[in-house]
């Protein structure tokens, strides 16, 4: 009887699997399951990062628009520009703790 390739590797790595298992050793599929963690945590890092240097941009552009320079109403005399300032630093403070929080 023969059997086809296919099935043949599925039987090799099952073989190595359980050897791998009795040995102590992290198995193919345990490997490439830490490294997919390991990437997915290095880019929400990335991705947290970049939104704090967006929010805090943002908190830039608020202050510009606040400021006697260029003076719009509606940032440098009413509570709009206050609350706008409040809600980007509170973003930033939540993203800031979020990547504190994010394992590496």
């Amino acid at each position: 009887m023969t059997i086809g390739i296919e099935e043949f590797v599925r039987r090799g790595i099952a073989a190595q699997d359980a050897a791998d298992r009795a040995a102590g050793r992290p198995t193919a599929a345990d490997l490439d399951r830490d490294y997919d963690i390991e990437r997915l945590r290095a880019r929400l890092q990335t991705e947290l990062t970049a939104a704090i240097g967006a929010v805090t941009q943002a908190a830039r552009t608020v202050a510009e628009l606040s400021s006697n320079c260029v003076d719009d109403i509606e940032f440098s005399e009413a509570d709009t520009g206050r609350d706008i300032a409040f809600f980007i630093d509170s973003a930033r403070r939540s993203l800031v703790a979020a990547r504190c929080q994010t394992p590496v």
